[in-house]
């Protein structure tokens, strides 16, 4: 009976773990992907005569 309710702890931890988780690699994708574009539109800008 113990186990199963740390167990259960041990889950909720983790979920609690790995949603800030994926909201940080989401968040440092959009920012890479911002930073991509925006170095693609300088490139673009000083391209012009």
């Amino acid at each position: 009976m113990f186990e199963n309710k740390n167990q259960h702890l041990d889950d909720r931890e983790i979920m609690r773990f790995m949603i800030p988780l994926d909201a940080s690699v989401f968040i440092l994708g959009v920012v890479k992907n911002i930073d991509y574009n925006t170095k693609n539109v300088e490139k673009a800008l000083y391209s012009l005569p």
